[in-house]
């Protein structure tokens, strides 16, 4: 097997990986370095409440709720860049 540009199976492009998402408009894309963001939490980390509503009890139904607050912060602003992406020709 000869080197290919994209790996779908992988889910990588020229060796680096990547993910399809919706999020954005068709033709845009971001680069992203791993290592210059940081996934923040709050102090409270995660909060979980069980519990049950009205006829939850008869019917043998609990409820579980769990909540994060969380932020990004931006370590390198250089490892965040977004892209317009063009068409190939001929594609």
């Amino acid at each position: 097997m000869g080197h290919t540009a994209v790996d779908r199976e992988q889910q990588r492009l020229h060796g680096v990986s990547f993910v399809v998402s919706t999020a954005l408009d068709a033709g845009a894309g971001v680069l992203l370095d791993a290592l210059a963001v940081r996934v923040d939490r709050g102090a409270e980390g995660v909060r979980v409440k069980w519990g049950t509503i009205d006829q939850d009890f008869a019917s043998n139904v609990l409820r579980i709720r769990s909540e994060l607050w969380a932020g990004v912060s931006v370590l390198r602003p250089g490892g965040v860049v977004s892209v317009e992406l063009a068409k190939a020709a001929g594609v």
